[in-house]
């Protein structure tokens, strides 16, 4: 990708478009069109300014340089030039209006600059042509071939690079996991910790261009149909390749397999609420008590899996009545959950087990608990998909399938995104103690019906509706 970018350089100033700075102008200092005359030069006998194209321009106020580049011209004797202190010839001939030479014109009356002008565009225009028309094509990445048993493709990784993974892991679960693949099965992982939606799509236009990053990605919700269409990620044959990994962390198309999940619920600040006041049900964020009190988050990913639970009636009178009762909007799951903890807020609701996790890691003495509501809305919180063009397919696979395994999955408890589909996880037995119902739309929900009840959420919130330019 990075020769055609290099042979297709003599393309870009005809590419660029004619606002200030580029156009004629920057084609012309590249050497691909006709001289111009020196900036800010005086005309002879006129006493004005010409700018590089030949116009005129009014003489600058006293104590301040002409021109942007400060660089100040004059002429002496005819076509003698002073410029930056230096001095050089201009040639001498005869130009039109717009500041071409029309002392030689050929017999269809076509001036000399125009024609030179005119066949270095077909030229460029040609190479160009041919160049970008050749770029896609050899940039395009390919799929490579996956081996058909778990066995090959630990014998096909080890033939390849170190596995490259876009996940959210934090340090320690970073550890944990690396050293237990490097176990098993004695190969590396470079691991590229992604934040956001904002991550994610980077990685999706990079991988359109061409550009391959990682092997292996942890796709969100909302952008995993966009991954799909564009092409830049292949399925594969999860189930055929590890019988005993649960079904349902497999995406119905083979795109995608689900590694971890974030469970929504109530946190609170234990000094601040007392236990015969900690919230069980999503109804108890309505009580007034908790008035301007509570916390909320702007992204409603609980409440988009509790939608697929309660329905649109429901959700939306619930969401209207939330209005009502005063929240404190917020941003970021560790970020709400650290000032729940200071005190700023008495609970939230709606917030992921993993940022109660996250704070108390930190700082083990923090003010800060997890309430499992009577009904718990989960969403899949790390969906690997393998990038076509991977360089290490075969341990990309090997990695993935690892991770949904029971051994592999047994240390996502660290980060707070145990699988309730794993039998005996700590998510499974957490969930079973507190008597609670999982609500979970299943892969179909995510995207464009998640998308649709997002937006319907944050409108009966009263958030403004964006508008279309």
């Amino acid at each position: 990708m990075y020769v055609v970018l290099l042979a297709a350089a003599p393309c870009l100033p005809w590419a660029l478009p004619e606002w200030p700075g580029h156009g004629p102008v920057r084609r012309r200092q590249a050497g691909l069109g006709p001289p111009l005359a020196p900036l800010n030069t005086v005309a002879p006998r006129s006493g004005k300014y010409r700018d590089r194209e030949g116009r005129r321009r009014p003489v600058a106020p006293k104590g301040r340089q002409p021109g942007a580049s400060g660089i100040h011209g004059s002429v002496k004797g005819g076509n003698r030039v002073t410029l930056g202190g230096g001095e050089f010839f201009a040639p001498s001939t005869r130009r039109d209006a717009n500041n071409q030479d029309v002392s030689r014109r050929d017999k269809a009356g076509e001036t000399r600059e125009n024609k030179m002008t005119r066949l270095s565009k077909a030229s460029i225009g040609a190479v160009c042509a041919l160049i970008l028309m050749a770029g896609p094509m050899g940039a395009a990445p390919s799929a490579a071939e996956i081996g058909k048993t778990v066995q090959d493709l630990a014998k096909r990784a080890k033939a390849e690079p170190m596995v490259r993974i876009a996940v959210t892991w934090r340090k320690t679960l970073r550890k944990a996991l690396t050293k237990a693949f490097k176990k098993k099965y004695g190969l590396k992982i470079k691991v590229t910790r992604v934040r956001g939606l904002a991550s994610r799509e980077r990685i999706l236009n990079e991988a359109i261009a061409g550009v391959v990053g990682y092997d292996l990605v942890n796709v969100s919700g909302e952008l995993r149909e966009q991954y799909i269409k564009t092409g830049i990620i292949i399925p594969v044959p999860w189930a055929k390749l590890y019988p005993k990994v649960n079904t349902v962390l497999i995406s119905p198309r083979n795109y995608f397999i689900a590694t971890g999940f974030s469970k929504y619920g109530i946190v609170y600040n234990p000094k601040l609420v007392a236990k015969d006041l900690v919230p069980k049900s999503w109804q108890d964020c309505l009580d007034p008590r908790w008035r301007g009190k509570f916390a909320v988050l702007t992204r409603p990913r609980a409440y988009t899996a509790l939608w697929s639970g309660w329905g649109k009636e429901k959700s939306l009178a619930f969401h209207r009545a939330l209005r009502a009762n005063k929240p404190v909007w917020s941003r970021g799951q560790t970020a709400t959950a650290t000032k729940i903890a200071a005190g700023e807020q008495a609970l939230g609701c709606g917030l992921g087990l993993h940022a109660v996790v996250n704070v108390i890691r930190r700082d083990p003495t923090a003010d800060l608990a997890f309430a499992w509501p009577s009904e718990v809305p989960i969403q899949v919180g790390e969906g690997l998909a393998l990038m076509k063009g991977a360089k290490s397919p075969n341990a990309a696979v090997l990695l993935a399938g690892f991770l949904a395994s029971p051994e592999g999955e047994s240390h996502y408890y660290i980060q707070g995104r145990s699988s309730p589909f794993v039998k005996g996880s700590v998510a499974s037995k957490m969930i079973k103690k507190a008597g609670a119902k999982l609500i979970w739309g299943g892969w179909k929900w995510a995207g464009k019906r998640e998308a649709e009840a997002s937006r319907d959420i944050v409108r009966a919130w009263g958030f403004p509706k964006a508008k279309r330019r």
